[in-house]
C-alpha cells in the first residue's frame, strides 16, 4: 500500500498541473484579436485529463498513461461520478490531438474553446470535491479563472 503521505503529494502534483492548464486555457481566452482557440481547446482537455488523473490515486487506481477522457472517466468507482457527457469526454479527447497535431481536421472556433474551458472548469470542480483539501502548511492550490 502506497504511503498515504506520497499519495497526497501525487494527487496535489496532478492537481497543481491541472490548474496551469485551466490558467493559461482561460488566460488564453482573453487574449483579444489572437486565433488562438486551438490552444486554448488543448489546454481545457489538458486540465481535465490532470484532474482526472489526481482523483484517480486517490481512489487508490493507477492512473493510465492515456489522453482518452471516457476511459479515464470509466476507471472511477461507482461511488464517484464526473459531470461530462460522452459527447463532452469524446470532444476533449479530440482535442488532445487534433489541436496539437496537422491532420484533416475541422478547425476549432471561439465557440468550441468557450465550450471546452466552461466543461474543464465544471470538471475541475466536481474533482476537487472527492479530493482533500490542501494541508495549511502546503499553499494553496490556485483559484480555477
Amino acid at each position: 500500500m502506497r504511503d498515504p503521505t506520497d499519495l497526497a503529494h501525487l494527487v496535489r502534483q496532478w492537481a497543481v498541473r491541472a490548474d496551469e492548464d485551466l490558467a493559461a486555457a482561460a488566460y488564453l481566452q482573453t487574449v483579444p484579436g489572437a486565433a488562438l482557440a486551438a490552444t486554448v481547446c488543448f489546454h481545457a482537455q489538458q486540465s481535465a485529463e490532470k484532474n482526472l488523473k489526481a482523483l484517480l490515486p486517490w481512489c487508490s487506481i493507477a492512473a493510465p498513461r492515456t489522453h482518452d477522457i471516457g476511459a479515464l472517466v470509466a476507471l472511477l468507482p461507482a461511488g464517484i461520478t464526473v459531470p461530462l457527457t460522452a459527447a463532452e469526454q469524446e470532444t476533449l479527447t479530440d482535442h488532445a490531438t487534433h489541436t496539437r497535431y496537422p491532420g484533416d481536421w475541422e478547425p476549432v472556433g471561439p465557440s468550441e474553446a468557450m465550450e471546452a474551458l466552461a466543461i474543464a472548469q465544471r470538471l475541475r470542480a466536481a474533482v476537487r470535491s472527492h479530493l482533500p483539501a490542501p494541508a495549511p502548511s502546503s499553499p494553496p492550490l490556485p483559484l480555477s479563472p
